[in-house]
């Protein structure tokens, strides 16, 4: 440590960072507990003076059922709310992956498992065991998510439990990645369910799909998954039989067939209420509130709700008999508590003693959705979501669910009720389908008044769908609104049209009506690019503050040959505070070979604090090949306080061929997680040390690091070890792509009867890449009976979507079974299922019904809508209350 800083700490002069406060007590010799009073003290100061986002405490102050962990179920001598704590298989991985980020890489852990499997447990529990000290915020709305991302704080946990409610308040792929790049490290860790992680990251397979989901799909792609398992692992089982001989409530929970962590939660309690409900009304009170909860109502039903909603789940013999005594009994029966940790409707109420609606347990919700996936709630359920609900996120799922299942016209009102921007983007959508293009585009402009980042994605979709006469409008319109870039956009539009005097009206309009940047686009066009107009109006646009403007100016003086006007742009954009200054003439000043002045120019950015002005002259003295300077310079910037990566200290000890040094740092690096080990292999590939890179994979493979698998198989692949190969594949053949090498490398082989095996029994085993590559097997050789067969089997096991049987039986020609199934993926709500079915039907010679169906969809007992309002009834898709 330099002594500057050991006399700034000693003497107060200013607070060290965590890494030089941790460096300075090693040499004090406190380490460990010893240590611990310094660094709160630190964390306290460090803290002081910077406001905490809302709802954050630090990990270990938290309560962890506020944080969403279940109820435990309660027995007569239990002690504490939560039973003993098993610790999981996934423990050791997302550990790791939460010290990866203390050492200051990228942490986004997604914990993806079944309603009360443990997932928030673990979550915490694995939090707790590596930051105890940590601050953890719980942003409960878009406004918290915003307020953290702008500022996180030092040591932040950022915890997005049941992440799918979390993505309906705002959260955004910007957002994640705002906390993932902060200055310093921010840990994010979230829970989520199978069904919605899969219907996220599933893309729309057909054309005319919108795509609902993007910034979801996008916001997980960011995540690391880790997997929770619904049963116990046979270690897991061992280790809960151990806690279970100090706490009765294990050893209870450990005989359920539901799985112990299902069972502590009380599962088989709720279900077996359910199942086993005294009358009609009960039961189908609770499936009511289940059904609206799996199609996207996240807030708390009103009993208003469930009233209108019930009618068409019962039948003619049974709504006589929902009388109110009889609606006490069933809300009664719905609120009664199970083994002290569970109701199957938790009341809520805005005021003490009054009870103004009803959540259902998230359990039933999972169990019941199973049981009902291809039930289509009657038509009074979606009046009375259509009536009562008013949460523009529940509209708007409620709307995706419908138009999902081609119940078009409630799509229609729901979207129109939900009035956002991807509600009314969505509207758009559904009424081009319906062949109702100046709705659809009042609609779009709707969404682009409230939301402008829609109109890319838009302009993209519509193209390519041949609507460009619908795409200039939406940029006239967005242009009007003071876009201009969307101005440059259609200008370009148009000319390709060969529409230039068009366009020149167009920006001569947008001039006239003095929108940003309209007036620079016009003379430019019109005088221009190197004309004196163009000069004068570029800068007149610096001085309004136009951030472009100077760019472009610069673009325009280069190509006169004027470097020395460029030159003193960019000291006067230094001045002023540019950010691009800087470094534009550093650019300028390099391709001149003016060495001394760029390095007095990085030194003034350095004396400023401007954050990249170190790394920037790091790389000016690499690149004039001053690699000692430019190690001084690094470690003169880690002393500052500045955020250096140590992973450019790498390539500066390279640099200078001190490679022993280089490698002992880089596998420092690699174990703490700040680099991948991908570069200490590339290091010893360089230096011709194959063998060391071999041993490398192997370590990290035996350390449990499955990201070693593939660059060891290349490295035996190249090196014609085939017997070798086989066995790395065979023993991690559970690896995404791990059936694929393994069946390649055996048919190489020409050992094609050793593939179908395998295949079968990665496809029981649930691999769903070995049944699409045993599906298409089984097709290639005209085996239909059997691949219908392995699609059947994914279906009941829920594998597989309908669609992909639809599909087989369609591309094989058997248009009346892939009618029926594609009816019934529609009812389940899977993507694309509405358009199969309009295809099939066309090509089965009904055109009009094809039509039909496209312009109007169904109503919910399954008949063509045509237009017209259901009545509420029975139908047969919906039996009225499976028992």
């Amino acid at each position: 440590m330099a002594r500057s800083t050991v006399n700034d700490i000693c003497t107060g002069v200013k607070v060290p960072t965590r890494e030089q406060m941790e460096a300075f007590l090693r040499m004090c010799r406190r380490e460990g507990d010893a240590a611990t009073p310094y660094l709160d003290a630190w964390e306290r100061v460090n803290d002081s003076g910077s406001g905490r986002p809302r709802h954050t405490r630090r990990v270990r102050e938290w309560d962890p059922l506020l944080l969403g962990v279940h109820r435990s179920i309660r027995l007569p001598d239990s002690e504490g709310e939560l039973p003993i704590y098993v610790r999981r298989d996934v423990d050791d991985e997302i550990r790791r992956s939460l010290r990866r980020g203390k050492a200051g890489g990228e942490c986004f852990m997604l914990l993806v498992g079944d309603s009360s499997v443990g997932k928030t447990r673990t979550a915490f529990e694995t939090l707790l065991a590596e930051v105890p000290n940590w601050w953890l915020t719980n942003p409960r709305s878009h406004a918290d998510l915003e307020a953290v991302a702008a500022d996180p704080g030092r040591h932040t946990v950022v915890w997005l439990d049941e992440i799918t409610r979390v993505l309906r308040n705002g959260l955004t792929a910007g957002i994640v990645r705002a906390l993932l790049f902060a200055d310093d490290p921010v840990l994010i860790v979230g829970t989520m369910w199978p069904g919605p992680y899969r219907l996220f990251r599933t893309r729309p397979s057909e054309d005319w799909a919108r795509d609902p989901y993007e910034n979801h799909r996008e916001v997980l792609q960011l995540a690391t998954v880790v997997r929770v398992d619904k049963m116990p692992s046979s270690d897991e089982s061992d280790r809960a039989a151990v806690a279970a001989t100090t706490d009765r409530r294990l050893a209870k929970a450990a005989t359920s067939r539901y799985g112990i962590f299902r069972a502590l939660a009380a599962v088989p309690a709720l279900i077996d209420h359910w199942q086993n409900a005294p009358d009609a009304l009960s039961q189908t009170l609770v499936t009511v509130a289940a059904d609206a909860a799996r199609l996207g109502a996240q807030t708390p039903l009103s009993l208003d709700l469930l009233r209108d909603a019930v009618t068409g789940y019962l039948t003619v013999e049974e709504r006589p008999r929902a009388t109110a005594q009889a609606w006490a009994v069933a809300l009664a029966y719905g609120v009664t508590e199970l083994d002290g940790a569970a109701t199957m409707l938790e009341p809520i109420g805005s005021e003490l003693g009054v009870t103004d609606s009803y959540r259902v347990a998230d359990a039933l919700v999972e169990h019941i959705g199973a049981a009902r996936a291809a039930a289509v709630p009657p038509a009074s359920a979606w009046e009375a979501y259509c009536t009562h609900i008013s949460t523009d996120a529940d509209l708007f799922e409620l709307g995706v669910a419908a138009e999902k299942r081609m119940l078009l016209q409630y799509a229609e009102r729901l979207y129109r009720s939900s009035d956002t921007a991807e509600s009314l983007l969505a509207l758009g959508y559904l009424l081009l389908r319906q062949d109702r293009q100046d709705e659809a585009v009042a609609s779009w402009r709707g969404a682009l008044e409230r939301e402008l980042g829609y109109l890319h994605h838009l302009v993209e979709d519509l193209d390519a769908m041949g609507w460009p006469e619908i795409v200039d409008e939406l940029l006239r319109f967005a242009g009007v609104r003071g876009e201009p870039y969307v101005l440059g956009q259609l200008v370009d539009r148009l000319d390709e049209r060969l529409q230039s005097e068009q366009a020149d009206r167009l920006l001569r309009e947008a001039a006239d009506a003095g929108l940003p940047g309209a007036h620079v686009a016009h003379v430019l066009r019109h005088h221009g690019p190197l004309s004196v107009e163009a000069e004068q109006v570029l800068r007149q646009a610096i001085a309004d503050g136009d951030p472009s403007a100077r760019y472009l100016l610069s673009r325009v003086l280069t190509d006169r040959g004027r470097l020395d006007s460029v030159e003193q742009l960019w000291r006067e954009g230094i001045a002023e505070g540019d950010p691009e200054a800087r470094s534009r003439l550093a650019d300028l000043l390099m391709r001149q070979d003016r060495e001394e002045e760029i390095e007095r120019l990085w030194r003034a950015g350095i004396t400023a604090r401007e954050p990249r002005a170190w790394e920037q002259f790091v790389d000016f003295l690499r690149e004039f090949d001053r690699p000692v300077e430019a190690e001084q310079a690094w470690r003169d910037a880690a002393d500052a306080g500045f955020p250096v990566s140590r992973s450019v200290l790498v390539q500066l000890l390279v640099d200078q061929r001190r490679l022993s040094e280089a490698e002992a740092l880089l596998r420092e690096l690699v174990n703490a997680g700040e680099m991948q080990a991908a570069e200490l292999a590339e290091f010893l590939y360089e230096r011709d040390r194959v063998d060391d890179v071999e041993a490398l994979w192997r370590r990290r493979l035996a350390d449990g690091h499955r990201d070693a698998i593939s660059p060891l198989a290349d490295l035996l692949q190249d090196q014609s070890r085939t017997e070798e190969l086989e066995r790395l594949w065979r023993q991690h053949i559970d690896r995404l792509g791990g059936v694929d090498s393994l069946t390649r490398l055996l048919a190489a082989q020409d050992r094609d009867a050793e593939i179908e095996p395998i295949l079968r029994q990665r496809t029981t085993a649930g691999d769903g890449l070995a049944r699409i590559q045993l599906i298409r097997r089984l097709e290639g050789e005209d085996r239909l009976d059997a691949a219908e067969q392995v699609h059947r089997e994914a279906i009941a096991a829920g594998r597989e979507k309908h669609m992909a049987l639809a599909m087989f039986f369609k591309r094989n020609g058997r248009l009346e079974e892939a009618e029926q199934v594609f009816r019934l993926a529609v009812a389940c709500g899977e993507d694309s299922a509405w358009w199969g079915l309009v295809t099939v039907v066309a090509q089965r010679g009904r055109i009009q019904e094809a039509q039909d169906l496209q312009r109007h969809g169904l109503n919910p007992d399954g008949s063509t809508a045509l237009g017209s309002t259901p009545e509420t009834e029975t139908d047969e898709r919906n039996p009225p209350h499976p028992r």
